[in-house]
């Protein structure tokens, strides 16, 4: 964003480049386009390639499950809307980028590329950590429960982890751009008061940086509801999820609890339980 003179420090890592990074990353998982988002033949192949591999991955595990013949009515229930709100968000998402919201990604890429500042490394490093306590801990789940369950776990809810994981990445991403233009308005806001108050570099040509924070406030409008019209539908599919899943693993941290000869290991059970709870209390949510 080009707010004349409100940061005298230089930057190693400017805005641009930091936008660059996520976008790259999520380009990798089809979740968003990459930062120079012109649609290719490979890139619609590559996330039909991703939807068929995650469908065919359901299709297996569903069928490895025996749909859920062991547990009552409204668990079974439980876990249909589960899995089916978990699939439904992976296809409302990867297509989004490719097919139905592609003008609208490209024009919040070009938009973000305009308001992108330095100060969103700091939300970049906060990504980075986030994606490397999320890897780690569905590493360690996973790992674990292979241990306690034997590899019949892995046919049954392989795909599972997958989608957890895209699903993350995704909140992850929805946080460093809602920072993003978060750090904007704060922008706007100190500059207005700089206004306000005569200081700083507006004590000459405020009618001038007047209409410069103007434009950029309708820049921002524009982007945010672009926002709302991508991010609306996935961020519904995030809630219903997620809701779910903090029940499903209080459940399990319950029984674990009260019937602990069930489980072959229910203190560490209850630990990955918890250690994947956490996992959805992050800044996004």
């Amino acid at each position: 964003m080009n707010l004349p003179n409100m940061r005298k420090e230089k930057r190693r890592i400017t805005g641009e480049e930091s936008l660059e990074m996520i976008l790259n990353f999520g380009k990798i998982l089809a979740l968003t386009p990459p930062y120079n988002p012109e649609l290719t033949l490979f890139r619609k192949i590559y996330s039909t390639v991703v939807l068929a591999v995650i469908t065919v991955g359901v299709i297996i595990s569903t069928i490895n499950k025996r749909l859920y013949r062991n547990f009552i009515s409204i668990k079974i229930a439980e876990h249909f809307v589960l899995d089916g709100s978990l699939l439904i968000f992976n296809y409302c998402s990867i297509t989004a980028v490719t097919f139905w919201k592609r003008r609208q990604w490209k024009e919040l890429v070009e938009n973000l590329k305009v308001i992108a500042d330095a100060e969103i490394w700091s939300s970049v490093v906060v990504f980075i950590g986030l994606q490397f306590l999320g890897v780690l801990t569905l590493t360690f789940a996973l790992y674990t429960r292979i241990d306690m369950y034997g590899f019949e776990y892995v046919s049954r809810y392989n795909v599972d982890y997958l989608q957890d994981y895209m699903l993350y990445s995704y909140n992850t991403i929805l946080y460093v751009i809602a920072r993003m233009i978060f750090i904007n308005y704060k922008l706007i806001n100190k500059f207005l008061w700089q206004v306000l108050h005569r200081t700083g570099d507006c004590e000459t040509n405020c009618h001038l940086k007047l209409k410069q924070i103007e434009t950029h406030l309708y820049l921002l409008k524009d982007t945010v509801d672009i926002f709302n019209d991508i991010f609306g539908w996935p961020i519904f599919f995030i809630i219903v999820y997620t809701t779910l899943h903090i029940l499903n693993h209080f459940d399990n941290i319950f029984a674990a609890s009260l019937f602990p000869d069930s489980e072959p290991n229910p203190t560490v059970k209850i630990v990955i339980d918890i250690g994947i709870l956490l996992l959805t209390f992050e800044p996004p949510l």
